[in-house]
């Protein structure tokens, strides 16, 4: 029987144990922002607190969405058999190798239990136990010119475990070395298979066909504000109230057939993109993400004269004159002006928001849109 628990009472040790798989993460941040954690977090219970050994991720996107208390079941107090019921049949597939791997090598060298110990632990063969190997990470630096080394192998390497490196391998060389050349594949982000593989296409296509900031898209991707389906498209998170959960996606085609829409159960009406100043009392509304980051660049960068103070930039994922969330907003004292494209579209919704909203002031682009703006402010 689970019970609701606050994550703060959990212990993460085992964290490192379990590998990251940001796509089906990303995916389960979408769930989750909908139905909520529908399957409970699992652990053990031993004196000193509670010990999660199942639900990383699902802990990870509650923190995003700003969940404070989840879902938890109890595999009892102790920590062997919790370890035993995640490698049991029911649960081992949702395990990789290399996180088995190192679960057996837990009981076998914290817990000092034999082969046999753990074999019958799992209801396993002691040939099944022996084939779990250990995964070694290996970390390699040398001086450009004369090749001197110095590696080390670790069993879980981080960027804490990195600058330990680092700093041993200068006291090795006595400082010597100026440059560094690191070789370390486990901190490497491999383009080699799913999703990400099409980011440097997309990233590609934004930066110089549409002139957007590599500093920006930088920055919106380590924000989670962006990123590349399969399929080459450009995916802009729609976000909603001060946790930022994610509500829904604009996408735009990279390709020959450049298009935009929605990500399938977007719920635009909920909230929107959104980059800038997160304490700016000045809002502009553009029609796209595209026109969003085009705008506020050219408040970053001071190429154009707009309203010469720090502002926040939203996306209304297409022409709205009064979208539900604009209300709030000016409800809370927000200046806001409308930037929507200068085109007859644009301007009829401007006047139809500007007659519902009197405190509303129409921002008129320069060119037909703020990114048409940018690109020939870049020329």
């Amino acid at each position: 029987m689970s019970e609701t628990v606050e994550r703060s009472s959990l212990d993460f040790r085992f964290e490192g144990y379990r590998l990251r798989d940001e796509a089906a993460e990303a995916r389960l941040l979408a769930s989750i922002s909908e139905r909520g954690i529908e399957e409970p977090l699992r652990g053990v219970d031993p004196p000193q607190g509670r010990v999660l050994l199942d639900g990383f991720r699902r802990n990870r996107c509650a923190t995003k969405l700003g969940i404070e208390c989840v879902p938890y079941l109890s595999w009892g107090a102790d920590e062997t058999l919790g370890i035993a019921c995640l490698l049991g049949p029911r649960r081992q597939r949702s395990l990789s190798i290399l996180e088995q791997a190192r679960f057996v090598d837990k009981l076998l060298s914290t817990h000092q239990m034999t082969m046999a110990d753990v074999a019958e632990k799992l209801s396993r063969s002691k040939a099944w136990v022996g084939e779990q190997s250990v995964p070694l990470i290996a970390s390699l630096i040398y001086l450009r010119y004369s090749k001197r080394r110095y590696s080390k192998f670790y069993r879980v390497f981080n960027r804490f475990a990195m600058k330990c490196f680092l700093h041993e391998a200068l006291m090795f060389w006595g400082y010597a070395a100026l440059r560094c050349i690191i070789d370390n594949t486990n901190l490497a982000r491999l383009r080699g298979a799913g999703s990400d593989r099409q980011l440097p296409r997309v990233h590609r296509y934004l930066s110089q066909q549409r002139d957007l900031s590599t500093e920006i898209l930088a920055l919106l991707i380590d924000q989670g504000k962006f990123y590349a389906d399969a399929r080459g498209n450009a995916v802009f998170v729609m976000q909603a109230g001060k946790p930022n959960r994610p509500v829904g996606a604009e996408l735009r085609g990279t390709g020959q057939r450049v298009w935009r829409g929605l990500a399938a159960g977007s719920r635009k009406n909920a909230g929107y993109f959104w980059i800038g100043d997160p304490g700016a009392q000045h809002l502009v509304l553009c029609e796209s993400a595209i026109d969003a980051i085009s705008c506020h660049q050219l408040h970053a960068g001071s190429q154009v004269a707009l309203l010469g103070r720090p502002c926040l930039c939203i996306s209304t994922a297409g022409i709205r004159p009064d979208a539900p969330w604009l209300s709030p907003l000016l409800a809370r004292g927000y200046h806001i002006y409308c930037g929507f494209d200068a085109d007859d579209p644009g301007d009829t919704a401007s006047r139809q928001m500007l007659t519902r909203h009197s405190s509303i002031q129409r921002l008129r682009p320069p060119r037909h849109d703020w990114n048409d703006v940018l690109t020939a402010a870049s020329q």
